[in-house]
């Protein structure tokens, strides 16, 4: 291992650390909800495990990266859109509780921790075909060329813009849970409670479905259906094409869908779950091959 990896690799765990210790002091410092206590150990968790994964036996190990980049993500995001003040739902306009929901002041610093620790985690992923010493490679990346490369951290990038989504209506809880339940009433859902629930378990799935390429070709379904049918109840289609336009139009959806789409033709590639249950499961004729081929 050359002075250059080790030294990123030192980072990345410094990096985490502060991540976590900024997370942990954040949840006993500002009288938290105990659905926020559980949705950062929860994601706390991964991030450790991942990152134990990553470096355990001198290797650097691709799907612990992707865990510790999933776990590191969430906690960022949900620290993003804190509000630690106390927020009055009723005194805001029909617009502006998305936008509270949504963004948030936030903690500053968790943000910049998690930011740093997703960018040292991105260039290890992105570096993993090119690394010269076997023993440094992840055994599932193996060798690769540039257009499978490329592919693989499209459906990465695709799959992690859940984040975004599923923090706010599963785990931020309060003010942006019944925010969100609002809306879904507002546009017609019944239950709407149950459809943020429902609406965040999908993107959860949708999520670590698409970043580790498990069931790859269901998961692009699953997202490009998913989306579709989102971005009509939701009242973009009528908006217009620009997402730009007041409330949001369609074209960034638009992109999301066909990208998505792409990997119910394309698969999970070489550097996937979908590639290592293929070839553990050769010989076997388990019903499990129809998802994954």
């Amino acid at each position: 291992m050359n002075t250059f990896d080790k030294l990123l690799r030192l980072l990345t765990i410094i990096t985490a650390v502060v991540t976590v210790f900024l997370s942990v002091q954040a949840l006993l410092d500002n009288g938290l909800s105990a659905w926020v206590f559980i949705s950062t150990a929860v994601f706390i968790a991964v991030l450790i495990i991942s990152l134990v994964a990553t470096y355990k036996k001198g290797n650097v190990e691709f799907f612990g990266l992707i865990g510790s980049m999933l776990g590191g993500l969430t906690i960022g995001r949900l620290f993003s859109t804190m509000h630690l003040e106390k927020i009055d739902l009723s005194t805001l306009s029909s617009l502006d509780p998305l936008m509270v929901a949504e963004t948030g002041p936030g903690i500053q610093s968790i943000e910049i921790a998690s930011t740093l620790l997703f960018v040292l985690l991105a260039i290890q992923i992105v570096k993993q075909p090119w690394l010269k010493r076997t023993s440094e490679q992840s055994r599932v990346v193996g060798s690769t060329n540039s257009y499978e490369w490329g592919m693989t951290l499209i459906r990465i990038y695709v799959g992690m813009m859940f984040i975004a989504h599923f923090t706010g209506h599963l785990l931020a809880g309060g003010a942006p849970f019944a925010v969100f339940s609002d809306y879904f009433g507002s546009i017609g859902l019944p239950f709407p409670q149950a459809f943020v629930v429902l609406a965040g378990v999908i993107e959860v799935a949708l999520a670590v479905m698409l970043s580790f390429g498990f069931m790859t070709r269901l998961a692009g379904f699953g997202s490009a259906a998913y989306l579709f049918v989102s971005v009509g109840l939701g009242g973009h289609y009528a908006v217009g094409y620009v997402w730009v336009l007041p409330t949001g139009g369609w074209e960034f959806p638009a992109m999301w869908i066909f990208v998505s789409g792409i990997f119910m033709l394309a698969g999970g590639g070489k550097s996937s779950v979908d590639s290592w249950l293929k070839d553990k499961y050769r010989y076997n004729p388990s019903k499990l091959k129809a998802l994954i081929y």
